[in-house]
């Protein structure tokens, strides 16, 4: 790929990481009555969550999808250490901060962490099989397709959830693995932009009305349009000045998706202790802001105390590569 694509596909996770902490974040506030859970933000989460997780998946195939199994293998490792590491990490400071947090954990939960993902961390440990998984098939496009109906076959017969969740997201790796593969990528046009824009729109308006989790088979045109949309986006951003500090987060995306609730729930705890009364409006902006600085400022300092890679992360200090145009 070239320098202008690897950019785009930065754009595209560091957009994509952003919705990721704001409708946690929004989640969260919601879950703990700070915020009141509107029809509107019902709407706006499921849009996001038809497609900013799915992106990932769909870019880690574009990028791992026809690697050499021997690369696959170790990054795959990799990732799966960062999982076991973060979840350990974060439910640890659940299980001791009992009471003080929406969700409680127990130590069972820690324990079986290494098989049964813990609250975000799924993503981590469903993408590690995805790539092994990645490994075994070899037309991708057609397997991608075979894992979708796959999921819903499971689905249909009342399946355990991660059992048709599994092959559903496994799938969009798949697919980015045959997008890749085709080295060609959608090119931005404002037809496509708008009737993406419909779908999408109209599917998060049903999702939201009827009460359903957007993140099925039934809601797929909706996850597409979406992808859609952030390849749209991206491509038209690649040659715009300023848009360095997305393709920053974007390539720096795995510690802001590993530590963001962490720093954006602390901070919030944190805040209505010192604060009594802060307005929850202004709480939520800047516990956002704090989800997507706080893990990148971690990452720098784990960087330069020489501690990065036994964290998870790369050695580098992501400062390197600020105000880089692509990989």
């Amino acid at each position: 790929m070239t320098a202008t694509r690897n950019i785009e596909l930065d754009i595209m996770k560091g957009v994509a990481i952003v919705l990721v902490v704001i409708f946690h974040a929004t989640r969260g506030f919601a879950d703990a009555g700070l915020i009141a859970d509107t029809f509107t933000l019902q709407a706006f989460d499921a849009a996001a969550y038809s497609f900013h997780v799915q992106v990932f998946f769909l870019i880690s195939g574009m990028l791992v999808g026809f690697g050499v199994a021997s690369k696959t293998f170790r990054k795959g490792w990799e990732l799966y250490r960062t999982y076991i590491i973060w979840s350990l990490i974060s439910g640890g400071t659940a299980v001791a901060l009992a009471g003080a947090t929406n969700k409680s954990l127990t130590w069972v939960d820690l324990a079986m962490i290494p098989v049964v993902p813990i609250q975000h961390f799924w993503f981590l440990l469903y993408l590690v099989v995805a790539m092994f998984v990645g490994l075994l098939i070899k037309p991708k496009l057609l397997g991608a397709v075979g894992m979708l109906a796959l999921s819903g076959v499971l689905q249909a017969i009342g399946a355990e959830r991660w059992m048709f969740e599994l092959p559903y997201w496994t799938a969009f790796y798949l697919a980015g693995a045959a997008l890749y593969a085709d080295k060609q990528l959608p090119q931005a046009r404002w037809w496509w932009d708008v009737t993406a824009l419909v779908v999408l729109a109209g599917s998060a308006y049903y999702a939201a009305a009827n009460q359903v989790d957007i993140r099925s088979l039934m809601f797929l045109p909706a996850s597409i349009s979406g992808i859609y949309l952030l390849f749209s986006l991206a491509a038209r951003l690649g040659g715009v000045a300023g848009t360095g500090a997305l393709a920053f987060m974007g390539r720096n995306s795995l510690s802001i998706y590993v530590a963001h609730i962490l720093f954006s729930s602390g901070f919030r705890i944190v805040a209505q202790k010192l604060v009594p009364g802060f307005e929850p409006t202004i709480l939520l902006v800047a516990s956002i802001a704090v989800g997507v600085i706080g893990p990148l400022m971690m990452q720098v300092v784990l960087a330069r105390l020489g501690l990065a890679a036994l964290f998870g992360f790369p050695k580098q200090s992501p400062l390197s590569g600020f105000g880089r145009s692509g990989d």
